[in-house]
């Protein structure tokens, strides 16, 4: 009889061991996709910092146009373009 209540003790506790390593192996993997997606925010408030610097700093006309004038090498009618060659 005892060897019994020992074989179902051990095959009780064989059965919670094996749960609990699962449930930590799933905790462990759990953490990594954690890491990873806090990552990734970090990357995405940048990116959305870095948008909202830039729209500030083009919703005033006068930058815009300076962003425009450097890009493409933008004129008005009335404006010559001049290049200056630094001597060496």
């Amino acid at each position: 009889m005892k060897r019994v209540i020992y074989i179902i003790f051990i095959v009780v506790f064989v059965a919670i061991a094996f749960e609990v390593y699962k449930v930590d192996s799933q905790r462990r993997e759990l953490e990594r996709e954690m890491a990873t997606l806090v990552n990734e925010i970090e990357l995405v408030e940048g990116d959305n910092s870095n948008i909202t610097e830039k729209i500030e700093f083009f919703s005033e006309a006068r930058n815009l146009e300076k962003e425009l004038r450097a890009r493409f090498n933008y004129r008005l009618p009335f404006e010559k373009l001049i290049i200056v060659i630094p001597e060496e």
